[in-house]
């Protein structure tokens, strides 16, 4: 509460109890790295006449503001981390999951010369796609249900 109130202030914002209560199902919902209709839906639970408009809006001050990080190069909705240390991103573009990872390497990697002459760099994160271990698994049972499928049909044709 102390991290809202001060960057409320700080950006000369009252705090409201909508904004704590976005904030508070923030950091129910920070694991998840959750999307405003999750972030709606956990408020909901509390604050039955809370508008998703509203959340959406308090999500993106937030953003704005340094509460929390809207995470980039994800699709599909927006994703937010109220975990702002440095720590970079994997999406799994089956399932949605974003999951943190920390890699030193990314963290000093150099700036192109034209972007660091030209511009003010206040962050870096790195986001990774690909199948979470998950969904590895399940496309291999579903390739393991699809051969024996196949099989089996394959011997059902023989006999007839």
């Amino acid at each position: 509460m102390d991290t809202l109130e001060e960057k409320c202030h700080a950006h000369h914002l009252k705090v409201t109890p909508q904004r704590v209560a976005v904030f508070k199902a923030l950091q129910s919902l920070k694991k998840e790295h959750p999307s405003a209709e999750m972030v709606y839906c956990q408020v909901r639970k509390n604050s039955p006449h809370i508008s998703f408009d509203t959340v959406n809006r308090t999500l993106l001050k937030f953003a704005e503001i340094g509460i929390v990080d809207a995470i980039k190069g994800v699709k599909g909705p927006r994703r937010f981390d109220p975990v702002r240390d440095g720590h970079h991103h994997f999406h799994c573009i089956r399932c949605g999951a974003v999951f943190d990872f920390e890699n030193p390497e990314y963290d000093e990697f150099g700036l192109p010369e034209n972007i660091e002459k030209k511009h003010r760099v206040l962050g870096k994160q790195v986001v990774l796609t690909g199948l979470c271990s998950r969904c590895l698994k399940n496309k291999q049972r579903i390739g393991v249900k699809a051969s024996n499928k196949k099989l089996n049909k394959e011997k059902n044709h023989e006999q007839d």
